[in-house]
């Protein structure tokens, strides 16, 4: 009897959450500094916020401090400066008319994020009630969205372009014999990975299973952070232990009661300075025939000098299946056996910023 191999497949990215296309020009612009010092703060998150508390525009400040957030509309508005580590600080009222130009410098709070220490190994893993366990809790996931939405918005102008290396290899089950490998370098402009949206992996599509095709995927740090993760998943505070000397974790679980395959893993966050260092995950309900507990995934960050975040590496583990039996009619997950896992892993090698026909070579990650 034939019994065909069907192959997972994999898609891992930062997703890009672009603001849509500007009605008027109604705009804020100046310099974001320390406080005190005066100094120019390069990489902070500037936010327009509305009268009812929305974002109605966002961007980072450049290497000299410098920023510019054009709202919709005529309105009052205030700036909020939020940076990976240090309190927020929220300006004065700015009233736009229509078609206005304002000018505002913005003091960037130099008080530093303090994380208090965590022995304990994760209450989240009891999921059932309070989705945010703690204070606590709550600032480490304030702190890992700013270092992703930061990311975000120096992604979305399109204006980097990333080399990648990936890599692929195939090892059987469960020998651990080496099947296939190789290793490829891939150019993009803007967004080095990609994968679905929180929406659509909430929803069921960890694993799609379509015309007897596994299709297994990835989660990345926005999705995780994104308000629909939280609805259906519990975060709380976890240890680093003797392993991981300096690190805090945050902890997600999916809710009690949800049945579709799903992720639980750990954000680790610097304790000292409050910044997302790597997130490590694994699934949940996965019914393959086969040691599950070996697919997982991570993804690794990194801030470079100009205050932009990345994503700087990441790896995923999926199975390679085979189907038993012959009715291909019956799409189930306990019909599939894991013969071997696929590591496919991926790093930036190169980054370069360009503007028109100019090309700069910024930063390349070692």
């Amino acid at each position: 009897m034939h019994i065909p191999r069907i192959r997972s497949l994999l898609a891992l990215a930062l997703a890009c959450v672009c603001l849509p296309a500007l009605a008027a020009a109604q705009t804020v612009h100046g310099r974001v500094v320390e406080a005190g010092t005066g100094q120019p703060v390069a990489g902070a998150i500037v936010l327009l916020v509305d009268a009812n508390g929305g974002h109605a525009a966002a961007t980072l400040s450049d290497a000299a401090g410098a920023y510019r957030v054009t709202a919709r509309g005529a309105g009052t508005y205030t700036l909020r400066v939020e940076r990976v580590g240090y309190t927020a600080t929220t300006s004065a009222p700015v009233t736009l008319a229509a078609g206005e130009t304002v000018q505002r410098e913005l003091m960037a709070d130099v008080r530093r994020v303090v994380l208090d220490s965590v022995v304990a190994t994760g209450s989240a893993r009891r999921c059932a009630g309070e989705l945010m366990n703690g204070a606590q809790a709550a600032t480490l996931w304030d702190e890992a969205r700013k270092a992703v939405h930061s990311s975000v918005l120096a992604l979305e102008g399109g204006t980097y372009r990333f080399v990648t290396e990936t890599r692929e290899r195939e090892v059987s089950l469960p020998a651990g014999r080496l099947l296939n490998e190789s290793t490829e370098l891939h150019t993009s402009i803007g967004l080095p990975f990609r994968t679905l949206s929180a929406e659509e992996l909430v929803n069921g599509a960890y694993v799609v299973m379509t015309s007897g095709v596994v299709t297994m995927y990835g989660v990345d740090a926005q999705a995780i952070l994104s308000d629909t993760f939280l609805r259906h998943h519990c975060f709380g505070m976890r240890g680093g232990g003797p392993e991981r000397p300096g690190l805090v974790g945050l902890e997600f679980v999916p809710l009690e009661g949800r049945v579709q395959p799903d992720v639980h893993g750990v954000l680790w966050i610097d304790r000292a300075s409050a910044e997302l260092r790597y997130v490590e995950y694994g699934y949940t309900n996965l019914r393959f025939r086969g040691p599950v507990e070996r697919l997982t995934g991570r993804l690794d960050f990194q801030r470079l000098p100009n205050g932009m975040w990345v994503t700087e590496s990441w790896v995923l583990v999926v199975p390679m299946l085979q189907k038993e039996g012959n009715d291909w009619n019956q799409a189930s997950m306990d019909r599939y056996r894991m013969y071997a896992l696929l590591e496919r892993s991926s790093r930036v090698v190169s980054i370069e910023h360009f503007v028109a026909e100019a090309r700069l070579a910024e930063q390349v990650v070692p």
